[in-house]
């Protein structure tokens, strides 16, 4: 008896705290951001290896937002909403690596699919040497953190020769995956930007989006017949207790 009273302590103990410990996590941490688990964020690491983080609140409606912001050399915005859907652009000037990742939490659904579809366009304006984008990776995360499936678009290098413009469309890329109801998902985007002129650049644009099929409503019929199944129920267990 003591045994199981003492079980039983530590059971209710862990349920009691199990709240509490999930409402301390205060972040979603991702690469070397740590993203407050309620509201969109974006971090940026430039190619100088400064790392930048912006948090964005929701609009009055409480569920759509939208953002825009400026660093040396680089720029970027971000809107959406949880239904969920993020459009983010980020466009870059400097010659170096970039790290960007576009955040936001989720209202749980019956998510199965990832859909995600970007493009990139570099520039540049003059002679003697081309601008080059290569090392390019854009994932699509869900739950933000953990990648299930991840969406590679792009591994090829987009060339723009001197006074010319290169282009390349990333997807449309589809995943089928049972995400059940993640809290939050992000746009991972990392891309190095080389121009030895340094007269180039490059704009990528992005979207991503859930999507699912919510659970089937039961047809008429089927209602029918549950209730029918119950009633009988009802009726034996009457007959029984008589």
């Amino acid at each position: 008896m003591k045994l199981r009273g003492l079980v039983l302590a530590v059971l209710f103990a862990l349920v009691a705290s199990g709240s509490s410990f999930a409402d301390a996590i205060s972040c979603v941490e991702l690469g070397p951001f740590c993203f407050d688990k309620g509201t969109p964020g974006v971090g940026i690491v430039s190619p100088d290896g400064s790392g930048t983080q912006i948090g964005l609140g929701f609009s009055s409606d409480g569920k759509s937002f939208r953002g825009s912001g400026m660093g040396p050399d680089y720029s970027w915005q971000f809107s959406g909403n949880t239904d969920p859907l993020i459009n983010w652009a980020f466009s870059a000037a400097a010659p170096g690596a970039y790290n960007v990742i576009f955040f936001m939490p989720v209202v749980g659904g019956p998510y199965d699919t990832l859909t995600h579809l970007a493009s990139l366009s570099v520039s540049d304006i003059g002679p003697p040497n081309s601008t080059i984008v290569n090392g390019i990776s854009v994932l699509g995360q869900v739950p933000a953190g953990n990648t299930i499936d991840g969406v590679t678009l792009l591994h090829v290098p987009v060339v723009a020769p001197p006074l010319g413009f290169g282009n390349a469309i990333m997807g449309p890329a589809i995943v089928n995956h049972a995400f059940g109801s993640p809290p939050s998902m992000a746009v991972w985007l990392g891309f190095a930007l080389a121009s030895p002129d340094k007269d180039g650049s490059a704009s990528f644009n992005g979207q991503l989006e859930l999507g699912g099929t919510p659970p089937p409503v039961p047809e008429p019929g089927s209602m029918l017949l549950l209730g029918t199944g119950l009633v009988g129920l009802c009726r034996a267990w009457r007959k029984r207790r008589q």
